[in-house]
């Protein structure tokens, strides 16, 4: 009887085991294109194969509303050739008021940089990319229309218009010194207390992508009035987050060595800082190139591109839960917030 008893349990293991084996990996949602919700994610088989070919009948989307269990439709799946990669861009810029001088072309440092990350923002993929917008001088800054300067710039979207808007209207335009330190640590005193910096996007629980931050400046560090750069720590936290960092200069003002050795150290994070780096940039069709060329870059070294589901979510927002019926009914849950502007 023992024996018996035994050989159940092995088989009932050996039934249940591949739904155990196997994995589901949400990465995120957003409801910025309500009444749709956008849901990534990952499934795996138990050999660690990826699958990548869903219909909506392979996917059941459960939100709880007034007491009850309500089925969502399932709009669309998506699943990009595994072949694609994704990034999260981090768009580093310098608003020092030696911006607002003036390279050939007759344009202000400033306008040309913001003309082309336009144009960095329109070539983008929305469907492998994100990005999101960080501005620096003396300190890292927020956007124009927050006194307190506690509002980003613009934290990750993969919404055009969105990035477009943020960079017209909520870009400091002028502000005093420069502190590289600013740019990827955020409030020089008090690290990651809020999400302004490059570092902070990072995160893996901020980036859904590989990051990769693109910092543009015109000028050196002040370390008379901050300190010097913690190239250590920028370095040490670029690693653990995985990052990749472009750094570009416009402008040609003469570094210091101890700038030039700080930068290159910054831009060999991840590669060779003389692929990752260019001083003196002063024509506005060569930064745009430079982008481009990132932009190009960037879409080889990340990851492949989860999959994405679409679906109609009620009236609330909150959480969702996503279960696959063909795979084992393997389970997931996810959040989300609608936003403000499109609450019913």
């Amino acid at each position: 009887m023992k024996k018996i008893g035994i050989l159940i349990l092995v088989l009932l293991f050996a039934r249940v085991s591949p739904a155990l084996s196997q994995n589901l990996d949400i990465k995120f949602s957003d409801a910025l294109n309500y009444p749709l919700v956008l849901t990534a994610f990952d499934l795996y088989k138990a050999n660690g194969e990826e699958i990548r070919s869903f219909s909506p009948s392979d996917i059941i989307v459960q939100e709880y509303e007034n007491g009850s269990v309500v089925n969502r439709k399932v709009v669309q799946i998506v699943c990009p050739p595994a072949e694609q990669t994704t990034f999260s861009a981090i768009l580093t810029v310098d608003v020092s008021s030696s911006m607002q001088d003036v390279i050939s072309g007759g344009k202000k440092k400033i306008d040309v940089v913001l003309d082309v990350l336009k144009e960095f923002i329109k070539e983008m993929d929305t469907t492998r990319s994100e990005a999101a917008i960080v501005a620096f001088c003396g300190d890292a800054m927020g956007r124009t229309t927050d006194l307190s300067n506690k509002t980003p710039i613009r934290p990750f979207t993969n919404h055009k218009d969105s990035l477009i808007y943020a960079i017209r209207n909520y870009m400091p335009k002028v502000c005093n010194g420069t502190n590289y330190n600013a740019a990827f640590i955020s409030k020089k005193d008090n690290p990651f207390k809020v999400d302004l910096s490059a570092l902070y996007y990072c995160r893996d629980t901020v980036a859904h992508y590989k990051p990769v931050i693109i910092f543009l400046t015109d000028g050196n560090h002040s370390s008379k009035h901050f300190g010097s750069i913690d190239t250590y720590y920028i370095v040490t936290e670029a690693r653990k987050w995985n990052a990749h960092v472009y750094v570009i200069q416009i402008g040609d003002d003469e570094l210091t060595q101890e700038n030039i050795d700080a930068l290159r150290e910054i831009a060999s994070v991840e590669g060779k800082a003389d692929d990752n780096m260019w001083l003196k940039v002063t024509d506005a069709n060569e930064l745009k190139g430079i982008y481009s060329h990132i932009l190009q870059e960037a879409g080889t070294i990340g990851t492949p591109p989860p999959c994405r589901l679409y679906w109609e979510t009620g009236c609330s927002g909150g959480s969702a839960t996503i279960t696959f019926p063909n795979h084992f009914s393997l389970t997931g849950t996810t959040s989300f917030a609608l936003p403000d502007y499109k609450k019913p």
